[in-house]
């Protein structure tokens, strides 16, 4: 279960009182953001400082309609760090889904091991303290990390009548971190100050999804590797489910390109592709027993044994 905080806490930034929390609510799934933004950014195809157009036109348009996203570092004397990639992504949302499932309760403080469990999707698992400080600096790249969404052509065109922005600058995650006692035991929480910006761009656009954790309870070991597969499958398949005009195939292709294996070398790069198309074998199978798809086909194309995946819905 998830931790339940009710004591006095000390900021890292100073003193700070939290009130009683009660009881948080139990996540059993995660919001997935399922908007083009938040995709480029999982792909690591937004780098740091550099203005990046995405296109946003729908069907036939002639007129271009175009948003852009820029990444920036809170503090000059900061450096870089690496793209933000799949597993930031994938912690930004487990925060998210942390922070809707329990807004309506007035609580938005979550100690490392709620954090950890949601992202886990395993809500019995606790992080040793290596874990801990490691999930510690990944929530302090998104406190750091500065985006600006300027979404003013999408409004105009699309989004009138809606709650999107035209253009705003936050935090990827606006939020300080806190010790907490939690049954007699000090540990690490952060309080969330606000709703993040990714989410409120895609909850404008209708573009989330929910993920039921029993989606991923497959026999994989849950690696960053893994993680990042399970979300762009779930990803692409609940866009087929709530869409019926789009395709219902998945190129291998991109979900190689999902998973990045730029860096590797060419034997590296191989022996990625062989075990990331076991991996996804293993992710459908558990689909097709929680009826979430009826079946899949892998189609081959010339001499390629591995072109793409006709999901059945």
């Amino acid at each position: 279960l998830l931790d339940a905080i009710n004591i006095k806490s000390s900021s890292i930034e100073g003193k700070e009182e939290i009130k009683l929390l009660g009881e948080m609510k139990t996540i059993d799934n995660t919001i997935t953001l399922v908007d083009k933004l938040t995709y480029r950014l999982a792909a690591g195809l937004v780098p740091y400082k550099e203005i990046v157009p995405v296109k946003m036109e729908k069907g036939r348009s002639k007129k271009p309609i175009t948003t852009y996203i820029n990444l920036d570092i809170e503090e000059i004397s900061d450096i870089l760090p690496s793209n933000i990639g799949g597993e930031d992504i994938n912690l930004l949302e487990a925060i998210i889904s942390l922070l809707i499932g329990n807004i309506k309760n007035g609580i938005n403080t979550f100690t490392l091991n709620d954090i950890y469990r949601v992202e886990r999707k395993n809500l019995k698992v606790n992080p040793n303290k290596r874990i801990q400080e490691q999930l510690k600096n990944r929530i302090l790249k998104l406190m750091k990390t500065l985006i600006t969404i300027d979404s003013s052509e999408e409004k105009q065109a699309y989004y009138k009548n809606t709650d999107l922005f035209y253009k705003e600058t936050s935090n990827l995650l606006n939020a300080h971190f806190l010790e907490v006692e939690v049954k007699g035991n000090k540990t690490m929480a952060i309080k969330i100050l606000d709703i993040p910006l990714l989410y409120r761009y895609a909850e404008a656009k209708k573009q989330l999804t929910t993920i039921p954790f029993i989606l991923t309870d497959n026999k994989l070991p849950k690696t960053s590797a893994v993680l990042i597969l399970e979300k762009y499958l779930l990803r692409r398949i609940s866009q087929m489910r709530n869409n019926n005009k789009l395709t219902r195939s998945i190129l291998y292709s991109t979900i190689y390109d999902n998973m990045n294996f730029k860096h590797k070398s060419k034997s590296s790069i191989e022996n990625a592709k062989a075990k990331t198309r076991i991996n996804t074998e293993e992710i459908l199978k558990q689909l097709i027993q929680t009826n979430y798809i009826k079946d899949y086909q892998i189609e081959k194309e010339g001499r390629n044994q591995y072109h793409r995946l006709k999901i059945i819905l």
